[in-house]
């Protein structure tokens, strides 16, 4: 066996989303002015239900393929839901979004 060394790696990796890193992503794009793309989205139910609550509080939001597009609605943009705000059993997004409310 012969063994070479090289001076560089060339590529790309491509990690499975994150639970944590998304929803955060997610709350934290609507609040802002502007539209977010967020790539590699984890859409597990936790972070779907946060997903839901955002659009209860008047922020549009779309899957595009794989990724996730949020349009903020600034820090003061939120409006009042005419609904109950359901989280499901995601303690993140009930954590974050009492904060942020």
């Amino acid at each position: 066996m012969e063994v070479s060394s090289t001076n560089s790696i060339n590529g790309e990796i491509k990690i499975p989303g994150d639970k944590s890193i998304s929803h955060r992503s997610a709350i934290i794009s609507s609040l802002t002015i502007d539209t977010v793309i967020i790539k590699n989205y984890l859409f597990s139910q936790d972070c779907i239900n946060t997903i839901e609550v955002l659009k209860k509080l008047g922020v549009t939001i779309e899957k595009l393929e794989e990724n996730l597009v949020v349009y903020g609605k600034g820090i003061e943009g939120f409006k009042e839901p005419g609904d109950v705000l359901y989280v499901g059993n995601s303690g993140t997004t009930i954590r974050l979004l009492a904060g942020v409310l």
